[in-house]
């Protein structure tokens, strides 16, 4: 056979494969499960931040919970059992509501369950023991910080308007209390202080005399609790 026809014909062949190669389109990746990209981001999460994805966490549901709970408040389901239809809850005390729930939830119930399963996990034993451990043990005083918590938090987001506007009304008289008070503080204890801690006892003891100021302003303005 000859070596020149060969070579050719292998030529041929190689053209062939690289010309299918070239013609071949290649399959683009399949989209994966908006779900599951989801359900595996947030196990990521949680597994290099479980306290902060904890937290997170219990804060939308807590809110998510209480949203739920005003669905039907415009529509009360029939009388009270003392005969009176149940008070519906204003816009502001439905969102006072919401944000009570999400501030428990992200700054209270998470952390705390977080830290409080852990120690199960870790010290409870078998699961019927931890299950009677945190119901008798750890539930009633949960339950009972959970309603002082949401109380506070939503009295506090109902008083925010009213804050808001005492606060604008303040914030000038306190500029100018500040500017008459603490650059002379600030000299004095600067100037005369020998040491770290006679720096911090004077910052103390200056800071001590600015919040008595500021709270028998308040007081004089009849800002009560």
């Amino acid at each position: 056979m000859d070596p020149a026809a060969s070579f050719n014909f292998d030529g041929d062949d190689d053209k062939e494969e690289l010309d299918s190669d070239l013609l071949e389109v290649p399959s683009s990746p399949k989209p994966g499960n908006p779900l599951k990209i989801l359900l595996k981001g947030y196990q990521d999460r949680l597994e290099k931040n479980p306290l902060v994805t904890k937290s997170i966490t219990c804060a939308c549901v807590s809110a998510l919970g209480s949203l739920l709970s005003h669905v039907n408040d415009n529509n009360p389901q029939g009388p009270s059992p003392s005969g009176n239809k149940p008070p519906t809850a204003t816009k502001l005390q439905q969102l006072a509501e919401i944000a009570a729930f999400a501030l428990y939830g992200g700054l209270v119930g998470g952390p705390l369950t977080h830290f409080w399963n852990q120690w199960l996990e870790r010290e409870a034993g078998s699961t019927s023991w931890k299950v009677l451990v945190d119901q008798l043990i750890a539930q009633p005083p949960m339950l009972f910080l959970m309603h002082v918590v949401l109380d506070m938090a939503g009295a506090a987001v109902q008083e925010l308007p009213k804050a808001w506007n005492r606060s604008l009304q303040k914030t000038g008289q306190s500029v100018v209390m500040s500017w008459r008070f603490w650059p002379l503080a600030v000299y004095i204890i600067t100037r005369f202080a020998k040491k770290e801690r006679h720096l911090t006892i004077g910052t103390h003891v200056a800071a001590l005399y600015w919040m008595s100021k500021i709270a028998r302003q308040r007081s004089n303005s009849g800002i009560r609790y």
